[in-house]
């Protein structure tokens, strides 16, 4: 005979579970605050589209000769490829799990599983900045606030065709410039105050650390690190920004039943695209990743 320390043992739930709640730990969606995004229209065909851009016009030196013609001087456009790839996962939901949870398990699902997509397109997003091709190359060395100041003056050498620009830093380098920034005795980029006041005017989400000069500056983890080194970048953000994100069918999911499961298949995707619009707009600033 089991012993119970109740007579009513037999019918207690041993435990209460609440809710769901507690989110994943993901970084905070950086790339998709900054970046150009647009939908693909229905009716493009193939699996990329290309963004043009005007390429400069060069203007002859000296004046037009009385009764001569111009110069004959060219007109051209460039553009970058965007080509599209489906993203997701599967899982496999059983029969109990909807059953005998305290929640609707499959809105659960789908609300974790598009957190998991956003934090992959930002992944992808910081993998697009890092193949920039100007730089500025610190090595596996602290960045300091006269870097910054540098790297800042070697973007906009650029020209960078925009009116508003982001620096995405990984922790570690947010973490030296902050030191960088105490050990001369100056306060935190703009002001707490101040950059609050920016990030609600703009209504920028997680990772919004504040400004310096024109640079609204942003921390993310999904930054690309390798062999010690982080690849931090500046770029000009928004529309007609540097990254390009390109969407062919939204966040979505699937499901369809497995009978000898008693189960049911449950996948979550999306399909886009993500690429450099133009060089002269981005530049990478590599640093110390730890």
């Amino acid at each position: 005979m089991t012993v119970t320390t109740t007579t009513l043992n037999d019918i207690i739930t041993p435990a209460g579970v609440e809710r769901l709640r507690l989110k994943a730990h993901l970084p905070p969606k950086v790339g998709m605050q900054i970046a150009w995004i647009e939908a693909v229209d229905g009716r493009t065909k193939g699996s990329s589209v290309t963004i043009p851009r005007a390429d400069s016009i060069s203007v002859p030196a000296g004046t037009k000769t009385e009764n001569a013609q111009f110069t004959l001087t060219s007109v051209s456009t460039s553009g970058v490829s965007c080509t599209q790839g489906v993203v997701g996962y599967r899982s496999l939901v059983s029969r109990e799990s909807i059953m005998f949870t305290a929640e609707d398990t499959l809105a659960m699902l789908v609300a974790r599983g598009a957190d998991a997509i956003h934090n992959r397109i930002d992944v992808d997003l910081m993998t697009a900045a890092s193949g920039a091709t100007n730089s500025t190359d610190l090595g596996a060395v602290a960045v300091t606030e006269a870097n910054v100041d540098d790297f800042m003056s070697a973007y906009n050498s650029q020209v960078p065709n925009g009116r508003m620009h982001a620096l995405v830093l990984h922790p570690a380098q947010i973490a030296d410039l902050r030191a960088s920034i105490r050990s001369g005795g100056g306060d935190w980029l703009s002001g707490p105050q101040e950059s609050e006041r920016v990030a609600n005017l703009f209504n920028v989400g997680l990772g919004y650390k504040g400004q310096r000069h024109n640079f609204h500056i942003f921390e993310s983890s999904n930054v690309v690190t390798a062999a010690g080194e982080a690849s931090g970048f500046g770029c000009v953000m928004g529309p007609e920004g540097a990254l390009a994100f390109r969407s062919w069918n939204p966040i979505d999911f699937k499901l369809q039943e497995q009978p000898t499961y008693l189960a049911w298949d449950f996948v979550v995707f999306a399909q886009y695209g993500v690429a450099v619009t133009d060089q002269s707009n981005i530049r990478l600033l590599i640093s110390a990743s730890a």
